[in-house]
């Protein structure tokens, strides 16, 4: 028997698997369901990385669905005869055909269920009828029904932001803990030697502004730029993922936006993988996350202000969802939407290098107290003892 299952879809990439092994580290047996293929929003598919020599035990297995709400894993009720876990842990929202099913599975078997939710915004008819429209009333219907079927086998929902546990716990879960999605400390770090060895082979001038992330409209990219472009009377550098594997239309209007605002010059392209995003980081002086909500959308975390943080670079984000919790004082928040504030603080932070060295020391610290792959797996250690389980061994 094994002390915990986790079914993950996001481990398809193995950095998403590090938290698991540190649970490892602590002594619990861990096991993991990751889908061989996985479908991307695009119509391609990715294929799952390999098991590495650290990663726990994993089960590859065929998902069916077509999208995070209907995922399923073909043949876990097979797995859990099997392996008999005392507990899973699924990364799928509550809300979701994944912990319908699961859920069902291990109250027949007396497994205890976990689930990680990302959820921020209200699933209820009426609240998603006001943000989206008449047209969202059939999907709001069927997510009221997967709520009220999954909720009675859920143990514990782990959140990752203040609006998600207000949610969760409005709707009744007793137990609803607010976890860090953690970073790993190993790879994202201060590392002047990396910085340095970049600046040189990019030919580096001046101070660098970056956003890392999904070029998509939701980030506000577009008002970056704009904000950019009114800041030519200063030196810097604009780094920017060219993302050439996948161009979209938001993309080229990005693309275009650069042109208009004359600040072809000044930008510097790269194309960085999960292992060099964090050489890459270390190269900024300033990271922007200039998000902005919609009635369909607020940033639910925002990984790359943690990762920014913890490599000493001074982040600059908007105040859309978690972004403001998560950067605390370890960083800058500006009202989202607002360029004329993220220009002013963009100037001020250009300029007064001694402030911007201040906040990026509080960030340092910020990031590696609290929001690590290693918190991360010790709140999950600590809802299993909590349920008088102990550690059985690493497998």
């Amino acid at each position: 028997m094994i002390d915990l299952l986790v079914v993950s879809t996001a481990s398809v990439t193995a950095i998403n698997r590090n938290v698991y092994i540190e649970m490892i580290k602590l002594g619990w047996a861990i096991e993991m369901v990751i889908p061989s293929t996985y479908p991307l929003a695009d119509g391609n598919v990715l294929v799952a990385e390999k098991k590495r020599d650290t990663d726990p035990t994993i089960h590859f297995l065929k998902l069916s669905g077509s999208n995070p709400r209907t995922f399923y894993f073909q043949k876990i009720a097979e797995l859990l005869n099997a392996r008999k876990p005392k507990v899973i842990l699924i990364e799928s929202d509550p809300v979701s055909t994944m912990a319908v099913r699961i859920g069902q599975l291990c109250r027949n078997r007396k497994i205890i269920l976990f689930s990680l939710s990302c959820e921020n915004l209200s699933f209820d008819v009426w609240p998603t009828l006001l943000r989206k429209g008449i047209s969202s009333l059939p999907s709001s219907l069927v997510k009221k029904a997967l709520y009220l079927l999954a909720k009675r086998n859920i143990n514990t929902v782990f959140t990752i932001s203040g609006d998600g546990t207000a949610l969760f716990k409005g709707k009744g879960y007793q137990n609803v803990i607010k976890i860090p999605l953690g970073f790993d400390s190993s790879i994202f770090f201060p590392n002047p030697d990396k910085r340095q060895s970049l600046v040189k082979e990019l030919n580096i001038k001046s101070d660098t502004i970056a956003y890392f992330g999904r070029v998509i409209e939701e980030k506000g990219v577009h008002l970056l730029v704009q904000a950019l472009g009114r800041l030519k009377d200063l030196e810097w550098n604009f780094m920017l993922d060219k993302f050439s594997h996948s161009i979209t239309r938001y993309q080229k209007t990005i693309d275009d936006l650069i042109k208009q605002q004359g600040l072809c010059e000044r930008v510097i392209y790269i194309e960085a993988n999960h292992t060099e995003v964090a050489d890459y980081m270390n190269t900024a002086d300033i990271i922007v996350m200039p998000s902005i909500s919609t009635p369909k959308w607020k940033e639910q975390y925002g990984r790359v202000a943690p990762e920014a943080m913890a490599c000493g670079i001074l982040v600059i984000a908007s105040d859309s969802g978690a972004l403001p919790e998560l950067i605390s004082d370890g960083g800058v928040v500006v009202k989202e939407g607002d360029i004329a504030a993220l220009e002013a603080a963009l100037r001020l932070h250009l300029t007064d290098v001694t402030l911007r060295q201040d906040i990026q020391t509080r960030a340092v610290n910020r990031a590696h107290q609290f929001l690590t792959i290693k918190n991360q797996a010790k709140f999950y250690g600590d809802r299993l003892t909590k349920l008088g389980l102990t550690p059985s061994g690493a497998n």
